[in-house]
């Protein structure tokens, strides 16, 4: 469909143009058109066999992953549940070394759920819900809010017990406050 109408073109060339085309170079790129066209679509055939091929081995890895994903999400949450932040009777310090712990393998966990809904996407299945994972995000989020402003007012008190109260500005004082 694509290669008929450059035929067609060079036979109006043919017909129009008072001596035709009187490069040897095309004339010869000319003669050869029709069988590197040929090879190209044999070589396309090919290597789309190959890709069907791949395809499959591919989508049996992705179905596998996605399936032992679904099994680390769940004992991931169940960690979380069990010795994450929100666990009764911890100190707040202890709890924002739970919490950073529990980001940084949140983010891993978060890495593979975007690789495997791409190969969800690539292969047209659907995507995967993940609850749990969708749930921990959002409390990692919020758990971050709070024990940062809790560091944060921690480290505001020890800066104030460090000043004298003659070095202390009300200015500074309302501005800070605010």
């Amino acid at each position: 469909m694509k290669f008929n109408p450059v035929m067609d073109m060079y036979s109006l060339l043919d017909v129009y143009l008072v001596n035709g085309i009187t490069d040897k170079d095309e004339m010869d790129a000319r003669s050869m058109l029709r069988k590197h066209w040929d090879d190209l679509i044999e070589y396309a055939q090919i290597k789309q066999k190959e890709l069907q091929l791949k395809q499959s081995i591919y989508l049996k890895e992705l179905k596998v992953s996605i399936k032992q994903f679904i099994q680390d999400v769940a004992d991931f949450r169940k960690d979380y549940e069990l010795n994450g932040p929100m666990v009764d009777n911890i100190s707040p310090k202890e709890a924002t070394e739970r919490l950073r712990r529990f980001e940084d393998e949140f983010s891993v966990k978060h890495k593979f759920y975007l690789i495997n809904k791409s190969g969800e996407d690539l292969f047209g299945l659907q995507n995967v819900k993940y609850p749990e994972l969708e749930k921990t995000e959002a409390e990692l989020k919020n758990l971050k809010k709070l024990y940062g402003l809790y560091t944060e007012v921690i480290d505001s008190i020890a800066q104030w017990k460090e000043r004298t109260w003659a070095d202390i500005n009300a200015t500074q004082l309302n501005e800070i406050l605010e």
